[in-house]
């Protein structure tokens, strides 16, 4: 069993990994707040399509068409 000492030591690399991600977040939030939200919405819905295409073409896409809500 670890100690809390080590506990903590593992999850502080993570909890400094997610400040910096929800500050990166926040940054890109700021850059982009200039937009419509339909202008957002097609960045995300370009950068999913550049990203299934670049999964098709390593062989890594999962077959499906992606399910809104």
């Amino acid at each position: 069993m670890k100690s809390s000492n080590e506990t903590n030591q593992i999850s502080r690399p993570n909890r400094e990994f997610a400040k910096e991600i929800v500050a990166r977040a926040k940054a890109r939030a700021t850059e982009m707040n200039h937009l419509s939200h339909a202008e957002k919405v097609q960045r995300f819905i370009d950068a999913i399509e550049k990203i299934r295409a670049e999964a098709i073409k390593n062989g890594t896409a999962i077959e499906g068409e992606l399910e809104g809500d």
